[in-house]
């Protein structure tokens, strides 16, 4: 198991809404920096969904994740990718795919998240998520405050501080 690294906010997440207008029903912006990545944009490109897989720098980034309802966050370089959290802090449902990590709060399937381990289950979780509107408004306003409550850079330093 991998213990989880937090994400690095320099923007103010709370701007990004759940309920806000949101064109996009997927995005998944990443590099070819692990088979894994390569296989879920093949996928999504053969979908049919409305998909984001354009590549910008990171504020425009961050902006396209906040008009985006679902943010899929394959594995990269490492086991681990900063997405599982931006996304959630953006108020997109993040939609994983299932890694071996070590979390000390981890973001639950159903709760504050989605997860895959198939390129196939990726796009029918996405397929589903997108008719089930509020309930993924939900499931992602969940993701929001669970990751700004636990998975900010300040709350993973408290957290560490009180373990000491």
């Amino acid at each position: 198991r991998l213990l989880a690294c937090p994400f690095s906010s320099y923007w103010n997440a709370a701007r990004f809404e759940v309920d806000r207008e949101r064109p996009v029903d997927v995005m998944c912006s990443v590099g070819a920096t692990h088979p894994s990545r390569a296989k879920a944009l093949a996928a999504l490109e053969a979908s049919g969904l409305v998909v984001d897989t354009s590549r910008s720098n990171h504020g425009e980034y961050v902006e396209r994740m906040g008009r985006a309802k679902i943010v899929v966050a394959p594995r990269g370089h490492a086991w681990d990718t900063t997405r599982r959290w931006e996304a959630p802090a953006c108020g997109a449902l993040l939609l994983s795919e299932r890694l071996p990590l070590l979390d000390p709060n981890p973001l639950a399937d159903g709760v504050h998240a989605a997860f895959w381990s198939t390129p196939e289950e990726m796009i029918a979780t996405a397929r589903s998520w997108i008719t089930h509107d509020n309930r993924r408004r939900e499931i992602a306003a969940a993701g929001q405050a669970h990751v700004l409550e636990h998975h900010t850079c300040e709350a993973r330093v408290k957290a560490l501080l009180a373990a000491l």
